[in-house]
């Protein structure tokens, strides 16, 4: 389907799955390389859009609510793997641009599973941590956290040492806000295996 040009969602998702093997299997540049391309597909198609439920195709027909949610939770994956893979380089020029408190995060895992979302299901990065936005959603804050952290020490940083002390500060109180949240939700769900809830703490321990 990329060959002949069609331009698809599927596609889109069998190159991160692609990346996420090269990751595991420590592939490298390649792993790197094949996120940018993800980047770019994904803008192509317009699955970088994080601040609206628009169900409009854009080709005379429309597309569900959990038809949108897919695609925001493909763009999602890709802004977590671009972050990490430059976790060791800072100052490498990321493929995505950094999310903002407006854009909408993934819906809590069961509501997307069961097909029951609905448009006030939807949390944007700057609401408060809560057991209801579900995991994938404190996932995304994680991964929006990831995002300051790399900019502060990025060597293109021009904040002034006071500035930077600052919002290091504010940073790492919300650090252990979402800590602590992903530890209640561990009890409250009866989490007995890390699977459920280490994703955003492990980005938080980076």
């Amino acid at each position: 389907m990329e060959a002949s040009g069609v331009f698809s969602l599927r596609v889109l998702q069998a190159g991160i799955l692609i990346a996420l093997y090269e990751l595991g299997q420590a592939i490298y540049p390649a792993a790197y390389l094949t996120v940018g391309s993800c980047a770019r597909y994904a803008t192509a198609i317009g699955v970088d859009q994080l601040r609206d439920n628009d169900t409009s195709s854009g080709y005379g027909n429309s597309r569900t609510l959990s038809e949108v949610e897919e695609r925001r939770r493909a763009w999602w994956v890709i802004l977590f793997l671009d972050r990490f893979l430059n976790i060791c380089k800072p100052s490498r020029w990321l493929a995505t641009k950094t999310p903002t408190f407006d854009d909408l995060l993934p819906v809590d895992d069961k509501l997307w599973d069961d097909g029951t979302l609905k448009a006030s299901d939807f949390y944007t990065i700057s609401q408060a941590f809560t057991l209801e936005m579900g995991m994938f959603s404190r996932f995304g804050q994680a991964t929006y956290m990831l995002s300051q952290a790399l900019d502060l020490v990025s060597p293109d940083n021009q904040q002034s040492a006071i500035e930077r002390s600052q919002q290091m500060a504010q940073l790492r109180r919300t650090l252990f806000a979402l800590i602590t949240v992903s530890n209640a939700e561990a009890d409250a769900r009866e989490l007995r295996m890390c699977a459920g809830f280490c994703p955003q703490l492990s980005i938080c321990s980076r």
